[in-house]
């Protein structure tokens, strides 16, 4: 609903004075639309990868360092006569794969954590515009409501009854258009709620409290 057109459609036809529309539009100074807190991190997953990163650099530099031949000797009748073993022992390297493997899986789980977290914040202003939304729409039915008690008492004055009359069937008109635009908001936004109540709970959408705070979903 584009609230600026229809505050000047509803002032043109007469059913809502300077001051009702100033009412109006004045709701939409109390918030702005989907303005949100800034979104909390927690830096969990940096740290944890800062210090994965770090064991891991540290045990390269410690297995490398510490790599030495092997005291046995082959047959000279087959090779020249060299070390049997050299570079780094079987144990370490299936350690280093282990460490590397970790690594790439803590990559995929930072990434989908922060893709969760976005997704979630993202979900939340979509609910910040509704409630917005809700809340306009609230206030021009309450705006509505007044004028049509007015009409009402209005034809009780037999000079007014056909004016008043004409003007009541726009007002309840527009009072039906305003109460349906509201019932499709409040259900979007009900909707929206448990959504994001549901993904906040389930595993894997829950690794996004890995991320930082998730916004409230209510």
């Amino acid at each position: 609903m584009n609230y600026e057109e229809k505050i000047a459609v509803l002032k043109e036809k007469g059913i809502f004075s300077e001051e009702q529309a100033q009412r109006v539009a004045n709701s939409f100074e109390k918030k702005e639309a989907g303005s949100l807190p800034h979104t909390k991190r927690t830096y969990t997953l940096e740290m944890v990868g800062a210090l994965l990163l770090g064991s891991a650099l540290l045990y390269i530099f410690i297995a490398v360092g510490s790599t030495g031949g092997a005291g046995g000797v082959e047959d000279i009748s087959h090779s020249l006569n060299a070390p049997i073993d050299s570079g780094m022992s079987g144990q370490g390297s299936f350690v280093l794969l282990i460490v590397l493997v970790t690594i790439a899986l803590y990559g995929v789980l930072y990434l989908y954590a922060h893709k969760r977290f976005r997704m979630f914040w993202r979900l939340a202003e979509k609910m910040a515009v509704l409630q917005e939304n809700i809340h306009h729409t609230e206030v021009m039915k309450k705006e509505l409501s007044q004028t049509l008690e007015r009409l009402l008492q209005e034809e009780k004055e037999p000079e007014s009854v056909v004016v008043s009359s004409s003007i009541r069937s726009d007002v309840m008109e527009t009072i039906k258009e305003t109460e349906a635009f509201l019932l499709a908001q409040k259900e979007q936004l009900t909707a929206l709620e448990k959504k994001c109540l549901r993904r906040q709970q389930l595993f894997p959408d829950s690794l996004a409290k890995l991320a930082g705070k998730l916004p409230s979903c209510e």
